[in-house]
Formats: structure tokens, sequence, C-alpha cells
């Protein structure tokens, strides 16, 4: 994956994260009704973050999920914080 950190396949109902350049694989039925998503930019990745945020966010679009944009926490740890709230989840 060359989009950032994570990509959602809406079809597919999955988030895909990178983690420590690992593939992390989530259906969203096995995620809680609502959680939150910390991004961190990796290093050497030549976007400027609101670029990188705003693909992000149209994932979610895409995928009809409910977030909002929260202060980063105060260690810096992360990026972009999004809290999601998952709607339900329609059955194909």
């Amino acid at each position: 994956m060359d989009k950032g950190k994570f990509q959602m396949n809406k079809e597919r109902k999955l988030i895909y994260v990178i983690l420590n350049d690992e593939d992390v694989e989530y259906d969203l039925e096995e995620l809680p009704d609502q959680y939150v998503v910390y991004i961190r930019q990796q290093a050497g990745d030549p976007r400027d973050l609101p670029l990188v945020n705003t693909e992000i966010q149209n994932l979610f679009k895409d995928a009809e999920l409910d977030f909002e944009e929260k202060v980063k926490p105060e260690n810096h740890k992360a990026d972009i914080v999004l809290a999601v709230k998952r709607s339900v989840v329609a059955d194909d």
C-alpha cells in the first residue's frame, strides 16, 4: 500500500492499518461501535500532513463512517487523531 497508514475497502468493509511496515487488517464488524484511530506519518513520507489527513478522512467518508478530528495527544506520538463512530453496517 502506498497511500498512507491505512486504506479502507468499502465493498469488503475492511480497514487496513500499516504498523511498523506490517499490514494489519480489521473487519469493521469486529470493531466496537466507537473507537479512536491514531495515525502517525512515516518518516520520509514527502506529502504534507494536511494532504495525508484529507486522504484518510476521504477513506472514512467513502466507507460511510462518522468521525471527528481530535486534538493530537500531548505525547505527540500521533500526528492525526480521529474519533470514529460506526453506524449500523448493512449486510451485502
